[in-house]
């Protein structure tokens, strides 16, 4: 009889202990679910201000063509920015559309 006893408190036990682990692990996979939400949630909003920006950015290179021949030696204004890789580019792309407009005679050329 005492066996039987003890196999019975065993499986109870054994059953309990496997139930909370159950529960945990899916407390787990919850948490790991919400997190990946925000973080998609987070990288579509990132993307989102990017191509926001992209577009600003766009807008605002026409309209420096266009003042371009209005006020030469517009492309100084890279000393105001913050250093960044993306200002870089963007004084790098800016410098290139001067030199190819004959703005600036190109060190390449001389």
């Amino acid at each position: 009889m005492r066996s039987s006893d003890k196999m019975e408190k065993l499986v109870k036990k054994s059953i309990q202990s496997s139930t909370e682990y159950n529960k945990h692990q899916m407390q787990l996979q919850e948490e790991m679910e919400q997190k990946m939400s925000s973080a998609n949630t987070m990288v579509m909003d990132q993307e989102q201000t990017d191509e926001d920006e992209d577009h600003e950015t766009a807008r605002a290179e026409v309209e420096d063509e266009k003042q371009s021949s209005k006020n030469p030696g517009g492309f100084l204004r890279a000393a105001v920015r913050p250093f960044t890789y993306r200002n870089l580019v963007k004084e790098i792309v800016l410098m290139r559309h001067h030199i190819i407009d004959g703005e600036i005679d190109s060190l390449v050329s001389k």
